[in-house]
């Protein structure tokens, strides 16, 4: 059960099952482990939150799977053979720029962590974390995601705006005869 003692996850019986409800049915999350217990776990654990979850099992096939879909929030592993999950924020970040990044790691390289951070990683999970934690770097994923969608939004709403005013500023001096 993932409410038994995991050295992954640490859990209690509150951090599990249908805490999330339906509110994030509409969110998708792309976890992306090399490990597949911690793969599988991670995967029960956020779809029990009420996401809609796919999975991975390196950056390549996330990569693969970011381009057959639009998703909110990537929950990658650090360390992984291949390609680092590091590597794969920053090709995210490049790539599918509305996708937070939620990073997971078992160590305190300081030096991933910064680069990290600087890819625009969201969140940080340092393992052994609980369901709790999980659900709170989820949230913050689903508040960025949002953002950056509506900030997107919002530039493509002003940009069309001022085609158009440009567009009757240019109508109009046309129609002005020089005195």
């Amino acid at each position: 059960s993932l409410c038994e003692s995991d050295p992954v996850l640490t859990m209690n019986k509150t951090d599990c099952g249908t805490g999330g409800g339906t509110a994030h049915q509409m969110h998708s999350v792309l976890v992306v482990a090399d490990d597949e217990r911690l793969r599988d776990v991670l995967t029960s654990l956020v779809d029990s939150f009420g996401y809609d979850v796919d999975t991975a099992a390196d950056s390549e096939e996330a990569l693969d799977r970011l381009d057959g879909r639009s998703t909110d929030i990537a929950l990658c592993d650090v360390n992984m053979p291949g390609q680092s999950g590091v590597w794969l924020a920053s090709q995210i970040r490049e790539h599918h720029p509305h996708t937070a990044v939620i990073m997971t790691t078992g160590g305190t390289d300081i030096g991933n962590t910064i680069v990290s951070l600087r890819n625009d990683v969201v969140d940080y999970l340092f393992k052994p974390f609980d369901g709790r934690r999980l659900q709170e770097a989820l949230r913050l994923g689903v508040d960025w995601h949002r953002a950056v969608v509506a900030a997107d939004q919002l530039q493509d709403s002003l940009e069309h705006r001022l085609r158009h005013r440009r567009a009757a500023v240019a109508a109009a001096l046309a129609g002005v005869q020089p005195t």
